[in-house]
C-alpha cells in the first residue's frame, strides 16, 4: 500500500507539472508560432533579396538584413531558390502591410477646366492617379509628368545650327588644323576602321592656333557642288581636353557625318540663339532665290537643308522663314502657291542655310524664287 500511495502521489505531481507547463510555456510557443508565420517568406520563382527587401522593408538596399538573418540557408546572396523559407526582420510585417495599401484615387477633373499653364497632377497630366503614378510595392509617387508644362519647341536648335552646311565664301573659313590620329587601345595591332565615332578621342595637328582645354572645335569637309560652289560640310563637334603649341587632344561630343582621320578642324562659333526667339509677319517680304541643296536630289523632304542667295548683308537672321515658289519670278504669286517653307538656321555675309519645315507635293529647283514671310525677333 505504501508503494502504491507513493506512486499515486508521483502521478499527481507529474500531472500538476504538465498543467503548469501548459499554462506558462505552451501559450508562449503558440504566440511564437504565430509570430514566425507572420515574419517568414517562402521563396517563389523570380524572387530576389533585392525584391524581398523592397516588398517587406520598403527599401531594396536593405537586402543585407534579410541575408544576415538567413546566412545559414543562403550560401550566395545572388542565388536563392524556390521553396526556401527565410526569416524576416521584426518590423517587416508592419512595413509590408503599409506598403501594399492602395493610394487614394482622386476624381479626374473635367476636360473643360484645363487651361495652359495650370498645375496638374499625375503622370499623364490629365488629373487623378493611375497605375503609372504609384508603385504597387512602395505606394509612393513615381512621377509627375505635366504635358501642359511644355511650350512650343525652339525655332532653331543647337543641332540645327551646328550640323548646318554653309556655302564657302572667299576668306571666310580658315582651318585650324587637321585630324591626324584616333586614340584607341589596340595592343594586338588589329585593322580598325578609320571612321571616328561619338566619344572617340583624337589628336589634331594645329595650324598656329592657341587652344586651351574646353574650347569647341568643328570637324569639316569642303566639297564642290554640281553648280561649282564649295560647301563647308560639318562632320562633328569636338571639345579640347589639352593642347600645346603644335597639337591638341579632343573628344567627339556630337557626330553629324562620316568623320575620318585626315579631315579639317576649325574653331567653332558658340550657339547663342536665345530660347525667347519668336517670329513676326514680314510686311516687306525680302526677295531672294534658292541657290542649292545640301544633297542634290529631285525630291526634298522635311528636315533637308537648302541654300539661299541672301545673308546678313541683306538683313537675313537665324529664325527667318521664306516660302519658295516654282519659278524665278514670284510676282503675283500667292502664299498658297508655295512649294516649300524653309527656316534659316545659319547665316553668312552673303548666303544663308535653311531647313525645310514644310513641303508641298513637288520640290523647288535651283533658281526658284523665295520670299520672306516671317521675321525672327527677340534674338
Amino acid at each position: 500500500m505504501g508503494g502504491e500511495s507513493s506512486l499515486s502521489d508521483r502521478r499527481i505531481g507529474f500531472q500538476i507539472l504538465l498543467c503548469t507547463v501548459s499554462l506558462f510555456v505552451l501559450p508562449g510557443l503558440a504566440a511564437g508560432q504565430e509570430q514566425v508565420q507572420e515574419t517568414v517568406h517562402q521563396v517563389r520563382r523570380g524572387d530576389t533579396l533585392w525584391g524581398l527587401a523592397a516588398t517587406y522593408l520598403a527599401d531594396p538596399t536593405l537586402w543585407p538584413q534579410i541575408y544576415q538573418l538567413n546566412s545559414r540557408v543562403i550560401e550566395d546572396p545572388h542565388w536563392i531558390y524556390p521553396g526556401e523559407t527565410f526569416a524576416l526582420p521584426s518590423d517587416a510585417v508592419e512595413v509590408a502591410t503599409a506598403a501594399v495599401q492602395p493610394a487614394a484615387v482622386q476624381p479626374a477633373q473635367p476636360l473643360e477646366s484645363w487651361t495652359r499653364g495650370q498645375e496638374h497632377s499625375g503622370v499623364s497630366g490629365f488629373g487623378g492617379t493611375s497605375l503609372f503614378d504609384t508603385s504597387p510595392v512602395l505606394g509612393r509617387l513615381m512621377g509627375d509628368l505635366n504635358v501642359e508644362a511644355y511650350g512650343e519647341p525652339r525655332l532653331v536648335t543647337a543641332s540645327d545650327f551646328y550640323r548646318a552646311p554653309m556655302l564657302l565664301e572667299a576668306g571666310e573659313i580658315r582651318y585650324s588644323g587637321r585630324t591626324v590620329r584616333k586614340l584607341e587601345g589596340n595592343p594586338l595591332h588589329l585593322p580598325t576602321p578609320t571612321g571616328v565615332r561619338l566619344h572617340d578621342r583624337v589628336i589634331i595637328q594645329l595650324d598656329s592656333l592657341d587652344l586651351t582645354a574646353g574650347d569647341e572645335l568643328r570637324a569639316i569637309r569642303i566639297e564642290t557642288t554640281s553648280h561649282h560652289r564649295e560647301i563647308v560640310r560639318p562632320l562633328a563637334m569636338l571639345e579640347v581636353t589639352d593642347a600645346d603649341s603644335r597639337t591638341a587632344r579632343a573628344t567627339v561630343t556630337r557626330l553629324f557625318g562620316d568623320y575620318q582621320v585626315g579631315d579639317l578642324v576649325i574653331l567653332s562659333e558658340g550657339f547663342d540663339v536665345p530660347e525667347t526667339l519668336t517670329q513676326e509677319v514680314d510686311e516687306g517680304g525680302l526677295r531672294t532665290t534658292l541657290s542649292g541643296f545640301e544633297v542634290p536630289q529631285d525630291l526634298l523632304g522635311e528636315g533637308d537643308m537648302v541654300f539661299l542667295d541672301s545673308g546678313a548683308r541683306e538683313g537675313v537672321n537665324i529664325g527667318d522663314e521664306f516660302i519658295v515658289f516654282d519659278r524665278a519670278d514670284d510676282a503675283g504669286a500667292r502664299e498658297e502657291d508655295r512649294l516649300a517653307t524653309v527656316r534659316v538656321v545659319r547665316v553668312t555675309a552673303e548666303t544663308s542655310t535653311a531647313r525645310v519645315v514644310d513641303l508641298r507635293d513637288t520640290s523647288p529647283e535651283v533658281g526658284a524664287a523665295a520670299r520672306r514671310v516671317m521675321r525672327a525677333v527677340g534674338g
